[in-house]
């Protein structure tokens, strides 16, 4: 697995450089506030330190860390594209909070959390606290469907 590791942070590293110099070519800000290359370049750097850390990062043990083999891991895989696949679909028409909701409990089934109580409680919760951060508190519009 440190093989791979080392790969696929590469990969993150050659990216998140990517990202930094192309959030250099947005405009300056107008000192109001960070200007819009803020955000990219803050995730830029989160990424590249983080990548740094996976390339240099020893594994304790060698073998298959996620093998998806078997029937019932494929299903369940190939059901998770599918529900992604379907909010996207439907995010437009139903709106996103009541998307998002969905989706989580949906996903959270998927992964066998089986207690009502937590799957209803999390997932409204959860697309309530997100639809809050970017629709009141960073003013990003988010799709309204017929629900919500």
């Amino acid at each position: 697995m440190t093989m791979a590791n080392r790969v696929i942070g590469f990969g993150l590293l050659i990216l998140s450089v990517y990202a930094w110099l192309t959030a250099n070519a947005f405009p300056s800000s107008n000192g109001l506030g960070p200007g819009p290359d803020y955000f990219p370049k803050i995730a830029a750097s989160a990424l590249g330190v983080l990548s740094i850390l996976l390339i240099g990062r020893k594994e304790k043990q060698d073998g298959a860390v996620y093998a998806v083999s078997g029937k019932p891991a494929v299903l369940l895989f190939v059901t998770g594209i599918i529900v992604m696949m379907v909010y996207v679909l439907f995010v437009q028409w139903l709106g996103f909070t009541v998307s998002s909701a969905l989706v989580t409990l949906a996903w959270m089934i998927l992964m066998g959390i089986r207690k009502w109580t937590t799957l209803i409680v999390a997932s409204v919760l959860i697309s309530a606290g997100i639809s809050y951060v970017f629709e009141f508190l960073l003013s990003v519009p988010i799709p309204h469907g017929i629900l919500y």
